[in-house]
């Protein structure tokens, strides 16, 4: 099964270096990408991703806005945060809005990621293909 991704990001060379990082992966496909809120919004009935990558600062909202709105439109979607936001507030209240992951940066240079939920779901199913599939 392949994995969905949609890229949003208002940092286009970020996006692009993503993209490049996750191409070789046969089972992760980037079905696209987006620089602003509304447009991930207007992506996620056609592109039907199993994941967000989301900043959390986005230039027409906050991205914890724009995660409970990915979430209510795509149920089965979980959203991982990358984003330079060191508020652990900011990042808490992303999190409280449900199946959301973050890398969090511990002393040094030792990572760690916070999830609100398992990933993936052990009750996920697959999707439906598509006829163009």
């Amino acid at each position: 099964m392949t994995t969905k991704v949609i890229l949003v990001d208002d940092h286009h060379l970020f996006r692009a270096g993503l993209r490049a990082i996750l191409a070789p992966e046969a089972d992760i496909s980037v079905v696209g990408e987006a620089s602003e809120a509304r447009q991930a919004y207007a992506l996620l009935d056609s592109a039907q991703p199993d994941l967000v990558v989301l900043d959390l600062t986005l230039p027409d909202g906050d991205g914890v806005a724009a995660t409970r709105e990915i979430i209510r439109r795509e149920p089965r979607a979980r959203v991982l945060i990358l984003t330079m936001q060191t508020n652990e507030l900011f990042v808490s209240r992303a999190l409280a809005a449900g199946r959301v992951a973050s890398p969090s940066r511990a002393r040094g240079r030792k990572r760690s990621c916070t999830q609100s939920a398992p990933w993936p779901p052990a009750s996920a199913t697959s999707r439906p293909s598509s006829p163009t599939s």
